[in-house]
């Protein structure tokens, strides 16, 4: 795995990038932690204007973003471009506004899939009392068929009120066209000899 990361860097301790080559694919994956409803408008303002920094310098089509977003972001018909129908929020708080003016040309992958609730709940208070789906996975829209599937495995402990997010994905590669012209006529040995 260390050979295939080009670059590791971080901006703030919100804010992580991991350039990811390998063969034929560059990806760029973003770790983010936003913060939390609670937090003063004017920290969250500065935190989303250093996102949107960062992203709008990287080509569009390697982008990955992954992490706690701290945004419900809910099924209303207002966001059916950028999410799907399996969301487990009904409607979304201001961080799930955010991420979503954010993501309008891409798709919020948590929401693609229909799972048991037990597999969409990512967080838990500390009273056990509360279940949510913070963590976002955000994909371009031309590679959202490529995630075959995203759940969360509640068995690891990661010393962390968040459950481990696994997704599987799918890379694939372009076919090249044949090229058209004039093909080779095929030499018959029989008849040179």
């Amino acid at each position: 795995m260390q050979d295939d990361i080009k670059k590791y860097d971080t901006w703030n301790k919100s804010l992580v990038l991991m350039l990811r080559s390998k063969f034929f694919n560059t990806k760029q994956g973003y770790g983010v932690h936003a913060p939390t409803e609670d937090v003063v408008k004017e920290h969250k303002n500065v935190f989303y204007e250093d996102f949107n920094n960062e992203i709008s310098k990287v080509p569009r089509h390697i982008i990955k973003i992954v992490g706690d977003l701290n945004a419900k972001i809910g099924k209303e018909s207002l966001f059916r471009q950028t999410v799907d129908w399996f969301s487990l929020q009904e409607t979304s708080n201001e961080n799930g506004v955010r991420v979503m003016d954010f993501a309008t040309n891409n798709m919020v992958i948590n929401t693609c899939f229909d799972h048991k609730r037990i597999h969409k709940e990512m967080w838990i208070s500390d009273d056990g009392k509360i279940k949510d789906q913070t963590d976002r996975v955000i994909n371009d829209k031309r590679h959202t068929s490529d995630v075959i599937d995203i759940r969360h495995c509640r068995g690891a402990d990661c010393d962390t009120d968040h459950f481990l997010l696994v997704m599987k994905y799918r890379q694939r590669i372009s076919r090249i066209c044949k090229m058209k012209g004039k093909s080779r006529k095929k030499i018959q040995c029989k008849k040179a000899e």
